[in-house]
């Protein structure tokens, strides 16, 4: 069930997508690729890393032949259980759970979907079990994939529900979305074209996550200004997504266009002004610029979102190093120290470089030490 229950995860994911388009920063969820990376693992890290005030927990079960899910939304900081509920339907009828646990999420936060947005949700589901199901099994199957073996056995899934009901809208931009990842990531390019003739059928529509999958194939392809266009179709047709902001600025980073870059991570922060990862993404963009002075606004705008987040702290850190204010430099390596002391080896490393600035040689030495055996016990998936 391990893998139906992270594409129940992955697709609710996406529904909330539309709520929080919807309330235009009212409301907004971590990004779910935060979660994929392992960087969301408990309700506590939600809260500390994300400033997240609520996380849904839930626990997917099968009891005489029926299928369980069991749904509970927490108050993150006071570590509450505010509401919970039950969702049971035979597995006969699965395609119950594309819109009960959505109903439930809604009941809980006391909130409606215009009608414009729930047929836009509904246009995406699928009345054909078998389809919903591989493509559960599929979108599960993806989401923690860290090998070409394992997303080609996804986009196989997703092709048995593409097959099973050929408008199942959601299975062909979870397709291309495999597709781009088995370019990218295992260099198979036949996958590439496969994916595309697979979103051929929607991408003239106005569905935006049809674009965005169309852009990650593109991106992967090395067709660069493709895939821009892309994805501005896709921010064209959802333009209160903030994920497909951040999507495009780093496109137009890639493509040696900084104005629109910046432009994009503003409508992006504009969207989440409650979100870190905007002034983040705005932050990178003017460090890798040379523009120090406004890397250090963006990541001091991103510390104020989310206080208990030691990486921004190391990111400031590191741009007041270059501002030649190494005393400010170092308080904020100490202070990204002091909130995550187990496995932050940049931080401890940066560290190094300050105590040797100072000629503290001895200091220096032993923070590099503890940076390489931290190393030596993680595995990095994405730098800070």
């Amino acid at each position: 069930l391990q893998h139906l229950a992270d594409g129940l995860t992955e697709n609710l994911s996406q529904d909330l997508r539309f709520r929080e388009q919807q309330t235009l920063g009212e409301f907004w969820q971590v990004s779910a690729r935060r979660r994929r990376k392992g960087q969301v693992k408990t309700i506590e890290e939600a809260h500390r890393n994300h400033n997240a005030s609520l996380a849904l927990t839930g626990r997917l079960e099968r009891v005489d032949g029926r299928l369980r899910l069991g749904l509970v939304l927490h108050d993150t900081a006071a570590r509450d259980i505010l509401r919970e509920t039950r969702i049971e339907d035979t597995f006969n009828n699965l395609v119950s759970f594309q819109s009960a646990p959505l109903e439930a999420m809604l009941g809980f936060l006391e909130f409606q979907l215009s009608e414009e947005t729930l047929r836009a949700l509904q246009s995406r589901w699928t009345t054909v079990v078998p389809s919903f199901v591989s493509y559960l099994r599929g979108l599960g199957l993806a989401a923690y994939a860290d090998d070409a073996a394992t997303l080609e056995a996804s986009a196989d899934l997703l092709v048995l529900a593409i097959d099973a009901d050929e408008v199942n809208t959601r299975a062909r931009c979870a397709l291309g979305e495999v597709a781009g990842r088995l370019v990218e990531e295992g260099g198979l390019r036949d996958w590439g074209e496969r994916g595309l003739v697979a979103l051929a059928t929607i991408t003239d529509s106005s569905d935006a996550g049809a674009r965005a999958a169309e852009a990650s194939i593109l991106s992967a392809l090395g067709e660069v200004e493709a895939a821009i266009r892309s994805l501005e179709a896709a921010a064209a047709g959802a333009p209160a997504d903030a994920e497909i902001q951040v999507q495009l600025a780093k496109a137009y980073d890639a493509a040696g266009r900084p104005l629109d870059a910046e432009a994009a991570f503003q409508r992006a922060i504009n969207l989440r002004p409650g979100y870190w990862e905007g002034h983040h993404g705005l932050g990178m963009h003017h460090h890798l610029a040379g523009q120090y002075v406004e890397a250090a606004n963006a990541f001091r705008a991103a510390i104020a979102c989310a206080p208990l987040y030691y990486g921004n702290y190391t990111n400031l850190g590191v741009v007041y190093y270059l501002l030649d204010r190494h005393d400010a430099a170092q308080q904020m390596f100490e202070r990204s120290f002091e909130l995550k002391p187990d496995d932050n080896w940049v931080a401890v490393a940066n560290l190094g470089t300050m105590y040797f600035d100072q000629a503290r040689f001895d200091q220096a030495a032993e923070m590099y030490e503890r940076a390489v055996q931290l190393l030596s016990l993680i595995h990095i998936s994405e730098p800070t």
